[in-house]
């Protein structure tokens, strides 16, 4: 078996356990490579399970590198809340024999394909487990077509549109208003933000139904993925966001309900304040 440790050098003590792991897998006779997120691209081979030191933005870059490939990644959080960490560094000592023997399960997580078309030709195609955005690159409102299995809506007239997938339902768009969504279960999640007229409301969308977003005039428009991927759209572009075939999979060490988990990240939140 081959393990790919990825750390994230802006934080020393990942780079620093990083290295200890890698050690101490080599001695349990287990390949192991590092690498920095930074680093992250296709010259990785050959990988059989992948140990995340660092934040959710940390997996959230080895999510869509990696999905692809049918690789099950265990997130290790190394900071604060962790909504996609399944242990702490500081139980990866007391989880080692489970990681190595294979002794877990494994969450599979839904993931957002989106295309960016120019008429029918396909500029860009990417994919992310949190959310895709679109909004305005300055400060003012902008208007979007958004349309769900062709329907059209009413324009939206808002500072952008966010499409999360339940995982993503925690971050930007819970932070707009959107619903909390069991990550167990396959839907998409279209949450105006700041929207201009109080009838466009989240809505929670089957996740078989396909959306498409155009920027409804000329205007300066960014998509953002996963909070980390920025593409500028054309007035004649468009974005269509779907189910990926594919999914993510997580590893389950040890149970972890998501309502304890936003139950404590509340609580961290209420603390600092």
């Amino acid at each position: 078996m081959k393990i790919l440790v990825v750390s994230n050098a802006k934080k020393q003590d990942t780079v620093i356990r990083a290295a200890k792991l890698a050690d101490k897998l080599v001695k349990s006779k287990i390949e192991a490579e590092i690498t920095d997120v930074t680093s992250l691209n296709n010259s990785h081979k050959n990988i059989d399970f992948i140990i995340v030191l660092g934040g959710d933005g940390t997996i959230l870059k080895v999510a869509r590198e990696f999905f692809c490939k049918d690789i099950p990644i265990l997130g290790v959080n190394m900071g604060t809340v962790g909504f996609m960490s399944n242990i702490t560094g500081d139980e990866l000592e007391k989880y080692f024999d489970q990681i190595i023997n294979g002794e877990f399960t494994l969450n599979e997580r839904m993931m957002l394909e989106v295309t960016v078309c120019d008429g029918n030709n396909v500029i860009n195609r990417v994919f992310c487990l949190n959310e895709m955005v679109v909004r305005s690159l300055a400060s003012n409102i902008i208007n979007l077509q958004v349309s769900i299995n062709n329907q059209k809506f009413e324009p939206y007239r808002c500072d952008g549109v966010i499409v999360a997938t339940p995982t993503g339902s925690t971050a930007y768009s819970f932070s707009s208003g959107g619903p909390v969504v069991d990550p167990d279960m396959e839907a998409l999640i279209l949450t105006p933000i700041a929207s201009y007229m109080l009838t466009k409301r989240p809505m929670v969308i089957d996740a078989d139904k396909i959306i498409e977003i155009v920027p409804a005039e000329t205007q300066k428009v960014i998509i953002s993925i996963d909070g980390q991927v920025i593409t500028n759209l054309n007035s004649n572009y468009s974005i269509k966001i779907k189910k990926a075939k594919q999914k993510l999979k997580f590893v389950n060490i040890r149970e972890r309900s998501l309502f304890h988990v936003l139950d404590n990240a509340f609580n961290i939140t209420m603390n600092n304040n």
